[in-house]
């Protein structure tokens, strides 16, 4: 378990890790509107998306920076979380 300066750069890494995932979020927005701009026949598919595929892919992405930054990057995913579309 993690204490004192460990938590501290623990909850570092995760508001990190959430405000990327947010500009990721802006950018595909962006992207979909230069594409509607630009062909009118664009149509965006909705498909459902794994949150739990997403999260563990997420954390393997963040894994490697944590262990070099001496932080223990543990994930707990609920199994019932239900897919969403994306």
């Amino acid at each position: 378990a993690l204490t004192g300066e460990g938590r501290s750069r623990e909850r570092e890494l995760t508001g990190r890790a959430a405000k990327r995932i947010d500009q990721a979020l802006k950018l595909v927005d962006d992207l979909l509107i230069l594409a509607r701009s630009q062909d009118a026949k664009f149509t965006a598919r909705m498909t459902e998306v794994s949150l739990q595929q997403a999260i563990r892919e997420i954390a393997g992405l963040l894994r490697p920076r944590a262990e070099r930054e001496g932080v223990a990057l543990i994930v707990e995913i609920p199994q019932d979380l239900p897919p969403v579309l994306g």
